[in-house]
């Protein structure tokens, strides 16, 4: 077996040094992920995408007439679905 040494003392210090600056970035990626969910909470209070196009009605919708799935029937007021309705709640925790 051949070996062939190699001294990465610089990179493991340039790679503490990193770290180091880097910090704790537990805070921003906390914000990051908030800012993530009320955009995906707006999508389903809007039923669009973040660029602002309406979606797709489901085949669901389809087969019970776009007009029910909207809310917009008469007779039938539906609020628009939330993130909140499909999925286990998880609490929010601010920075």
């Amino acid at each position: 077996m051949i070996k062939i040494p190699v001294d990465d003392k610089q990179v493991q210090a340039l790679l503490a040094r990193l770290s180091q600056r880097a910090g704790n970035l537990s805070p921003l990626m906390r914000k990051i992920s908030e800012d993530m969910r009320d955009a995906v909470e707006e999508n389903f209070e809007t039923q669009e995408a973040s660029l602002g196009k309406r979606w797709e009605p489901s085949a669901r919708a389809i087969r019970q007439g776009a007009a029910l799935a909207r809310g917009t029937a008469p007779g039938k007021v539906r609020k628009p679905p939330r993130i909140e309705d499909s999925r286990t709640p998880v609490p929010r925790v601010r920075a």
